[in-house]
This record gives C-alpha cells, structure tokens and sequence, in this order.
C-alpha cells in the first residue's frame, strides 16, 4: 500500500497499535452494555480523523494501484462519521451510575486521567510537528508514520473517560484493549530491536513507560477481574426498562 521508500521506516511499530485501536470500535454491535464501550468511541473518533487527515497530506507516499489503499482510504473517510454518529446514537443507552457500583481507587483514577492527558498532548504533538519529534525518536521515522504514531498516542485521551466515569464496567473493556494494543507494541519492539537506537534517552523512556503501564493494567486488572459487572433493566441498548411497581 505504502510506497517502499516509507515501508522501509518502522512498520511493525505503527501498524502494531494502528490495528489493534481500529479494533476499539467494533464491539459496539455485540457489546450488551452501552456503558462497556462508550469512553472509547471518541477516542476511536480522533484516531480515525488523523488518520484521514494523514493520508491526505501524505497522498504521494501511498500505492494508489493497490487494494490495500482502497480499502485504507474507504475506512478513514467514513470511520470518523460512523463511529462518531454510534456515539451520538447510543448516548441514551447509558445507564445511570448507582451507588453500589464497583468503582476503582482515586489513584487509578488520577493516573488514567494524567496518562491520557499525557498521551494524547505527547500524540498532538507528534501529529502537528513531526519534524521536531523525529530526531528524538528511538526509531527512525518519516513524516508518515510520525503522524500515524501521533494519532495512536492520542488514544489514550479514553483515559480522561474512564477518570470521569471510574466504574469498573466502564474500566474493563477499555482495560483489556489497551493491554492487548501495548502488549502488541511490545512485542513488535522485541521483533525489531535491531531497528531500536538505544543511544537516545527517549528509547529507555519510551520502552520504561510501556511496561509501567503493562504492570499498572495487570495489577489492576488483578484486583478486581473477580468483581461482577452488573446487569440492570433498562441499562442496555438490547432490552426494555421493566416498570416496577410498589404497594
């Protein structure tokens, strides 16, 4: 798809979280509780715009014969749209927080709202000012995948989400995408260490981040993988409020 003088330039990096947080937004259909997926849905909706916006200031860098940019070029010209207008649609399927929901701690509520504001400041401005980022990069990076780096950073403003709305039925979901999505970035890291430049600071911050956050998650995840996510009438988009009635 990608004209090979880019290709050439940390793929398995990009494409690593690019896939994974496409994936973000497909439950919607098979998800029984709106309030599962919905700190998602905007953050989806940034990624996919940037990702159009890429594309189009990038025109030159792709394989216009190819299937492969076909189908890249529907997708992100009509996702920021559809996953924009299933928020809006579904926005009166949330379900009212109650008191005896299980929450998680003010820590990891105050962590998940500094790391997605960090995140997505940090993907901001890599999509804005490649040029300054590049340099600094552990790996080497065109214009191109600068912004499609920048664009999978600014998915982590899910965070700012899940601290305004720290129930756990809310955290889970959005919890176990990011686990797979880092988890894949590292794994692509292991891959492609030759293509690491350790001689650069941000190569140690960048890999001492993705395991904080791989640890933070898993213990996390630990506490409270045990705790049932509640089911109420009324609270999905699938089933009708049940009247109640007392005597």
């Amino acid at each position: 798809m990608l004209r090979r003088a880019s290709v050439q330039h940390g793929p398995p990096f990009c494409w690593a979280g690019a896939s994974t947080s496409t994936s973000n937004g497909l439950p919607t259909s098979s998800q029984r509780r709106w309030s599962s997926i919905k700190a998602g849905l905007p953050a989806v909706t940034i990624f996919a715009t940037l990702l159009g916006i890429a594309t189009i200031l990038h025109w030159d860098r792709f394989n216009h014969a190819h299937p492969a940019f076909w189908l890249w070029t529907f997708l992100y010209a009509t996702a920021p749209f559809l996953v924009a207008w299933a928020w809006l649609a579904n926005r009166r399927y949330a379900a009212p927080a109650t008191d005896d929901e299980e929450r998680i701690g003010a820590t990891a509520r105050g962590f998940a709202a500094v790391a997605g504001v960090g995140a997505f400041g940090w993907g901001a401005v890599m999509f804005i000012a490649p040029t300054t980022i590049i340099p600094l990069w552990p790996w080497a990076l065109t214009l191109l995948t600068c912004r499609v780096l920048g664009a999978i950073f600014c998915l982590g403003i899910a965070g700012v989400w899940i601290a305004a709305d720290p129930r756990w039925i809310t955290v889970h979901l959005m919890l176990q995408v990011e686990v797979i999505m880092v988890g894949s970035i590292v794994v692509a890291a292991v891959r492609a260490r030759s293509e690491l430049i350790f001689d650069k600071p941000l190569t140690w911050v960048f890999l001492s981040g993705l395991t904080a956050l791989l640890l933070g998650s898993a213990v996390l995840w630990l506490t409270h993988m045990n705790l049932p996510v509640p089911s109420r009438p009324g609270s999905d988009a699938n089933e009708s409020p049940h009247p109640t009635t007392t005597t």
